[in-house]
């Protein structure tokens, strides 16, 4: 699963406002990095139970001062394969979409 989640934060880069430095993740160890010794994310939830033809629900829950875009509450992510195909914040720890209404919506990327 890790793995998977690096793919997915590749692009994104994580701003560290206390030591005013910028860190990519490109490795599974930049991540563990992130997550421990930054505490930029403080929690993964898998929501196991939400798996449906290779897509996977999952939340974060971030420091704020660890990510330009963080939200105190955490986001939401939907991921198909190796990319994030929608994401949304405000609800961290809740199930809030269901697949068919991400993908009837529109908006996320093409898969």
């Amino acid at each position: 699963m890790l793995k998977s989640l690096v793919k997915s934060f590749k692009n994104w880069d994580i701003y560290d406002a206390n030591n005013k430095k910028d860190y990519y993740v490109n490795t599974e160890e930049d991540l563990d990095k992130m997550r421990y010794e930054g505490n930029f994310i403080s929690q993964i939830i898998v929501n196991c139970n939400e798996l449906e033809d290779g897509f996977a629900y999952y939340s974060f829950k971030f420091e704020f001062n660890y990510c330009r875009f963080g939200f105190e509450d955490g986001t939401e992510s939907v991921m198909y394969k190796d990319k994030i195909i929608f994401w949304d914040d405000g609800n961290s720890m809740e199930y809030i979409y269901s697949f068919k209404e991400i993908l009837e919506s529109g908006n996320h990327y093409p898969v």
